[in-house]
Order: C-alpha cells, then sequence, then structure tokens
C-alpha cells in the first residue's frame, strides 16, 4: 500500500512546531537569524508539547491517547511510514508517561491503555503492558515499551522528547523578487506532512500559512508530505514564503494525528 492511500482516514489533527523559525527586527533587513522554538540538548531528537485541554481523556486519571506522526495502514498492522505512533498515558494524580507503540515481539502497534483490561494489549499475540509501558511477566513479549522523556508543567503542558524527530530549518532571503521571498530548506522523515507557520509577535499564536515549493510557483500549497519516491520532498525539501510583513517569525512544524481510534 502506498503512504499517501488513507490520508482520507487523517482525523483530528494537531500541529506542533519542532523546528527553528526565521526572524526579522522591526526596521531592520531580513535576515539568517534563528529562533529555537522547540529544541532539545540532542539535535536528532524533536520536540512536541500537547496541551492536555486539546486530548480530554487526559484530562482524566487512567486516560489514554495514541498520536500519530504517519498515518496508519488500513489493516493497523504498522504505521504508513518512518515513525510508530506514540501512546501518552495518564496514571494517578499528574503521572504521565509517553512511549512508543512498537510492540518488541513482533513489532505490531500497542493501542491505549485500556481500564477495563487494566492493560495495553497487543492485538496480535496479547501482550499485556502496564500504563507505564512495562510488560506483563510471561507475555509473548520479552521486552516493555520504549519510553520517552516526559515533563509535566503542572498546568496545561506535556513536553515530549521523540528521538529521531528533530530537524532544523536553513533561511535564505530572496530580494530580487516582488515581494521578497524567503527560501526554507529542511530535512524531512518520510511519511511526515510538514506545514509552515508564522506569527508577527513572540506573544501571538502560530497561523499556518501558505507556501509554494518553487519560486515562481503560486504560494497555494498547505502542507508538504515526505515521499521517497519525490526528490523533492525528501531527504530535503525547499519551500518558498512571501515576507510581506515588516516583522515576524516563520516556523516548519508537523502535522500530529490523534490515532486514538482507528
Amino acid at each position: 500500500m502506498s503512504l499517501f492511500e488513507d490520508r482520507s482516514r487523517r482525523r483530528f489533527i494537531k500541529s506542533f512546531v519542532l523546528g527553528t523559525a526565521s526572524a526579522i527586527v522591526a526596521g531592520q533587513p531580513w535576515r539568517g537569524a534563528f529562533l529555537a522554538q522547540a529544541q532539545a540538548a540532542d539535535p536528532d531528537v524533536g520536540i512536541l508539547k500537547i496541551k492536555l485541554s486539546d486530548y480530554p481523556s487526559l484530562l482524566n486519571e487512567i486516560g489514554s491517547v495514541r498520536l500519530g506522526l504517519n498515518p496508519m495502514a488500513s489493516d493497523s498492522s504498522g504505521p504508513l511510514g518512518f515513525f510508530y505512533p506514540i501512546l501518552v498515558n495518564r496514571g494517578f494524580g499528574n503521572e504521565f508517561y509517553a512511549m512508543e507503540s512498537f510492540c518488541w515481539h513482533e513489532g505490531c502497534v500497542v493501542p491505549p491503555y485500556d481500564p477495563e483490561e487494566g492493560a495495553m494489549v497487543c492485538p496480535c499475540h496479547q501482550s499485556h503492558y502496564e500504563i507505564d509501558g512495562t510488560v506483563w511477566p510471561d507475555q509473548m513479549s520479552s521486552n516493555s515499551l520504549t519510553r520517552y522523556n516526559l515533563t509535566y508543567d503542572g498546568d496545561e503542558t506535556l513536553t515530549i522528547e521523540v528521538p529521531r524527530l528533530g530537524y532544523s530549518v536553513t533561511a535564505l532571503p530572496i530580494q530580487n523578487t516582488n515581494p521578497p521571498k524567503l527560501l526554507l530548506d529542511f530535512p524531512t522523515k518520510e511519511g511526515v506532512e510538514y506545514e509552515v507557520q508564522f506569527r508577527s509577535r513572540m506573544e501571538d499564536a502560530w497561523t499556518v500559512v501558505p507556501f509554494s515549493r518553487s519560486l515562481d510557483g503560486a504560494e497555494d500549497a498547505m502542507s508538504l508530505i515526505a515521499d521517497p519516491f519525490d526528490p523533492a520532498t525528501w531527504p530535503n525539501a525547499s519551500i518558498y514564503v512571501s515576507r510581506t510583513r515588516a516583522m515576524g517569525f516563520y516556523a516548519v512544524s508537523v502535522k500530529v494525528l490523534n490515532l486514538t481510534e482507528i
């Protein structure tokens, strides 16, 4: 099956800024300075920041969601791309856990936590996992789920470090166009969907903006999926945005799917 046959099944999409953003200072020319919007100590690690209010099940104890950086195959046998879904669970009180849904027995995708079972149960061979990803004794899988570093700000936001997801964006001002443009170049991962966001001031919310795939092309693209069969999108992509404001910040972000229900 193609990576992209399942796009119609993407139903609840959140966007998280993972790359760096290009900035301009009021009254000065555009330049290639960068603002680190979300950056881990390891440049190979990507940062996901999620709000509990966006995922109602995480507002309650023993809540669980499954988030995807790639869509799932129609038979739920695995992801259509590089990344397995991420399980985010809430235990008692303010205990939160994030982990990869890859079952070490035969690579099946582990579903969200089931309170009735008291476990996350692999659909292939019934291996059971605790809410923190620890495998039960005497299961087909002998390994616990891979845990990701997670911090909670005590209020609204979870910050999750995802290995192999980190990237940075190189910005190059282009002055000989009307209006002037900004070339954004960044590495991509197979099957991941990217979009461009903008905000005029640091305190403003990010807004998704259109871009073009070529210098002279129309700015009518709202996202880009990294396709290994398309050298324009993988393993690197170059896109263009018009610089129509005196100051502001651009960022390249990824779109994250709610795969709690398949």
